[in-house]
């Protein structure tokens, strides 16, 4: 296995990238009930594994490719990580995933609104970004 630099930036390289391809998803699936008939809502779920997988196909080497803490939590469980290193992969993800969660609300200037408590500030986008 890769040193364990490497390890760590691939576990916050690729839960970064998972984040902002599942979120640009998420606009593809709106704008084709409006737009198009070809990339249907539906087919959002097929292309976001589409990701995982070549994200685990491209970082299994490097760091065996978690990408979501619920990963890490089940390799400690399981014993097959010490709780030492899931609890830095945990934070790795956890921080890929407020930073891909902010670069895509800056990048696609996004307004998230809730019919219950109106506009959310970007800190609280961060926040959600992390319960889900």
């Amino acid at each position: 296995m890769a040193s364990i630099w490497a390890r760590y930036l691939a576990e916050l390289l690729g839960t970064y990238i998972l984040v902002i391809v599942v979120a640009c998803l998420d606009i593809v699936g709106e704008a084709s009930d409006i737009f198009s008939a070809q990339a249907h809502f539906s087919q959002v779920p097929l292309y976001a594994a589409g990701a995982v997988t070549a994200l685990t196909y491209s970082l299994y080497n490097v760091s065996g490719a978690h990408l979501n803490p619920a990963v890490s939590v089940a390799f400690g469980v399981a014993g097959e990580m010490t709780w030492k290193m899931v609890g830095i992969y945990v934070a790795l993800q956890s921080l890929a995933a407020m930073l891909g969660t902010f670069t895509f609300a800056v990048a696609f200037q996004v307004t998230l609104q809730n019919n219950k408590s109106g506009d959310w500030t970007v800190l609280s986008i961060l926040v959600a970004s992390h319960e889900g």
